[in-house]
């Protein structure tokens, strides 16, 4: 197994688009993992007389810096600002200081505003910093995304193996209900399901992840088909060894490669339809933010393309590295497929 995979990461390395790809998405997953401490509300450190307070850490109410009730405390008040000042304090805000869901009541014009040296990405209408929402989106894509595409390999992956080990009866028998499953219209049952259901992450996550696992079932099917007749399995099967310890310990080991190769393109399946239905604004909350919300902002306010602009733009920013990393896996995954 690690032979396979020195060898797959060669070529991967030897390829550019792959190689690129990878540092690009590993980058946007530092970004996304840090985003806290680059685009939020609260400062990164407070100094008030002789004191530190790290507002992200601990609630830090108004009576820590000379106030009389004991309130969360708006660091974004001016007379706030002006009081840790009198007592030569300072603070120490994030690269963006504003969260996905602060509104900016001090923008000159009515929102949405441009961009401008406050608000990079501009403001939309309802007040709210368009770059530090772009953020938020992509973490929160990028968090479902991947919880999506471990679930479908865990799920499709173990039922196409065994489905392709087996053979015979139980693969036409469950060949049908696989492809009776797959023709099931996901998002329009997704649309149906959000008319009398809440959704939130998890209950997403788990109606999406029921009904796209099948997405794997043929690959692994057809890997199981070729390698149950190696000859390492053969001779496990001599030894008496039983189905899952074959699958596991022998066959498992070696194709691992080959379900992983489909993730990317399963985090954009993920993703995409979470896009799709938030951009029709039937299912997630509105204090959650992704990429459909923000262009069914842009869509609503035409006269502000700087909205669906940066909201495209980082969309498909976010998405092609993983297409040419999907690519690059497996062309890496059919050269060595010989080996495995």
């Amino acid at each position: 197994m690690r032979a396979v995979s020195n060898e797959v990461m060669k070529v991967l390395q030897k390829t550019p688009m792959g190689r690129w790809s990878f540092r690009l998405m590993c980058a946007f997953a530092l970004l996304a993992l840090f985003t806290p401490l680059i685009a939020n509300e609260m400062p990164l450190m407070v100094h008030y007389e002789g004191r530190l307070y790290f507002p992200m850490v601990a609630e830090c109410p108004e009576t820590c810096f000379g106030g009389k009730l004991p309130l969360r405390t708006d660091f974004h008040d001016p007379q706030v600002q002006k009081d840790i000042a009198e007592k030569d304090g300072w603070i120490l805000w994030p690269l963006i200081p504003y969260s996905s869901g602060t509104r900016d009541h001090d923008v000159v014009h009515v929102a949405p505003t441009p961009p401008s040296l406050e608000h990079w990405a501009g403001v939309d209408d309802q007040g709210r910093d368009v770059l530090a929402r772009i953020l938020y989106a992509m973490r929160f894509s990028l968090a479902f995304g991947l919880s999506f595409a471990l679930i479908c390999v865990m799920i499709g992956g173990t039922l196409g193996a065994i489905q392709g080990y087996k053979g015979g009866k139980t693969d036409l028998f469950s060949q049908r209900i696989v492809e009776i499953w797959s023709s099931i219209p996901v998002l329009f049952l997704m649309i149906a399901l959000s008319s009398f259901i809440s959704m939130g992450f998890w209950s997403l996550l788990l109606t999406l992840s029921l009904f796209k696992w099948v997405a794997l079932v043929p690959v692994m099917r057809v890997v199981l088909l070729r390698t149950r007749t190696a000859q390492y399995v053969k001779a496990a099967r001599m030894m008496g060894r039983g189905t899952w310890a074959i699958l596991w310990q022998h066959i498992l080991p070696n194709i691992i490669f080959f379900p992983l190769s489909r993730l990317p393109f399963l985090l954009i399946s993920g993703i995409a339809v979470l896009t799709t239905l938030d951009f029709f604004g039937i299912v997630l909350p509105d204090e959650v933010v992704t990429f459909g919300e923000i262009l069914l902002q842009g869509k609503n306010n035409l006269y502000a393309p700087w909205i669906v602009l940066w909201g495209s733009f980082s969309f498909m920013a976010f998405l092609v590295p993983l297409v040419f990393l999907g690519e690059s896996l497996q062309k890496a995954f059919i050269y060595n497929q010989s080996r495995v």
